[in-house]
């Protein structure tokens, strides 16, 4: 069964819910989607309405966040791809494209949103390299959390930001375009946003031959700065995608989901973009 709510900014949520045999004297299984796992305490006696009441105090104590991550979404050109953002209330991490072939991965504190995030800039060497002068010389000294994150990262790198295409809705903003439907349909109204917001002429930040994960062609390499870095050396086999990615990137992106298997040195998993079967070899590249 599936429980709805709204949170105090009137966004929607499901939590799917499975009753045991045994309940109420058993607690039930609660999925829902959120930064951190949703941690049920059930006592005898409890009910639904004291699990509701868990649920809502869950969803208001991630208000602050939501509000920057929602901000993020709607001013700035997403480059997370479309599984990324799958449940957009679920992640503190976005990635953003900040012009000129660079691009950053955000992570926010889910306790403090406003507070500095970390950061991990992507693009042509010299651009990353005036990005992170940039960032760690003034960043601390710099940041102010009366203002937005995003507010924040435009003084601090000396950006403006590049702003979503016309009438891209993705992240929070495809969740709240959804949320006048309800169950299924709010579901499949937020992931058709995504997956129409992922067409090919989205992903062109990336350029002929940029990988599709990072959106740069060469990947810097701190251990040889004077060096060009590698270009993308992995093609996604799917005949209707056929995107390209660092081996690091690839490595990086499989590596974190809990889907992917290993067989030696490779690693296998499903393709960012096309979700078809991919893998990478992991083996440490000779110089």
């Amino acid at each position: 069964m599936c429980l709805q709510l709204h949170d105090a900014a009137g966004r929607l949520h499901t939590a799917e819910l499975q009753l045991p045999a045994g309940f109420p004297v058993s607690a039930p299984a609660v999925t829902v989607h959120l930064p951190k796992p949703f941690k049920l305490k059930w006592l005898p006696g409890h009910t639904l309405l004291q699990l509701k009441q868990q649920l809502q105090q869950a969803l208001d104590s991630y208000q602050a966040l939501w509000a920057q991550l929602e901000d993020i979404d709607r001013h700035t050109q997403l480059l997370d791809p479309p599984q990324a953002l799958a449940h957009p209330y679920a992640s503190c991490s976005r990635c953003i494209a900040l012009g000129n072939g660079a691009s950053c991965q955000l992570q926010l504190s889910a306790a403090a949103p406003r507070s500095m995030p970390a950061v991990v800039f992507y693009g042509p060497s010299s651009t990353v390299a005036r990005l992170q002068a940039a960032w760690y010389s003034g960043a601390a000294q710099q940041w102010d959390e009366q203002q937005s994150v995003r507010e924040n990262l435009q003084e601090v790198l000396q950006v403006q930001l590049p702003a979503p295409k016309p009438g891209s809705k993705r992240g929070c903003a495809a969740a709240a375009s959804a949320a006048g439907a309800s169950g299924i349909e709010q579901a499949e109204a937020a992931a058709g946003s995504e997956a129409d917001d992922a067409s090919d002429d989205d992903y062109d930040m990336a350029g002929d031959g940029a990988c599709c994960i990072c959106y740069s062609l060469h990947l810097p390499d701190p251990a040889h700065p004077d060096q060009i870095g590698a270009a993308p050396s992995v093609t996604c086999p799917g005949a209707s995608c056929s995107r390209v990615f660092h081996a690091m990137c690839l490595a990086e992106w499989l590596g974190a989901l809990p889907t992917s298997r290993r067989v030696f040195d490779t690693l296998f998993g499903s393709c960012p973009f096309c979700n078809g079967p991919i893998g990478v070899s992991t083996r440490p590249a000779a110089h």
